[in-house]
């Protein structure tokens, strides 16, 4: 519990920082399609704010991340080693709320394009189209996939 606090206390505060040295992206985060095991959420439309890490820029730190917030939450989906890929890859799933949660599945991420492929501290936005499975981590929404649009621009 305590370390759950720590956690979603640090993220939160991660989130409130200006950038400085770190490239980020801030934009919106939309569901665009869902499959039929999604009974729970995501619904296509769910349209919110979001944010992205990038872990191949000079000067960030070595994770990639791609948070979505909208009012009393959010839920941020942390890969520690490497890069979005265009194929499924485990996330750690962090939820942001007044009340402690702790996701009883894994989450799996994938980016199938990223615009423009290649990103740098000056990149002025940035797009990304991909599928998340399990999106909440939550048991008996296993084969929920939802994809998703992001479209951001760069923090300054």
């Amino acid at each position: 519990m305590i370390k759950r606090a720590l956690v979603t206390s640090t993220l939160v505060l991660a989130l409130a920082q200006p950038a400085s040295a770190e490239t980020l992206f801030r934009g919106i985060f939309q569901f665009t399609a869902v499959n039929s095991s999604c009974t729970d959420g995501p619904h296509v439309g769910d349209n919110v704010n979001g944010r992205f890490h990038p872990r191949d820029v000079a000067g960030n730190r070595t994770f990639t991340a791609l948070n979505v917030i909208w009012p009393f939450g959010g839920e941020s989906w942390e890969l520690d080693a490497g890069s979005f890929t265009s194929a499924y890859v485990q996330v750690t799933n962090y939820t942001l709320s007044w009340n402690a949660f702790t996701p009883d599945k894994p989450s799996f991420l994938l980016v199938s394009q990223q615009s423009p492929a290649t990103l740098t501290a000056t990149t002025p936005d940035v797009s990304l189209l991909g599928k998340i499975k399990n999106p909440w981590g939550e048991i008996g929404q296993e084969n929920c996939i939802g994809t998703f649009r992001f479209t951001g621009v760069r923090e300054l």
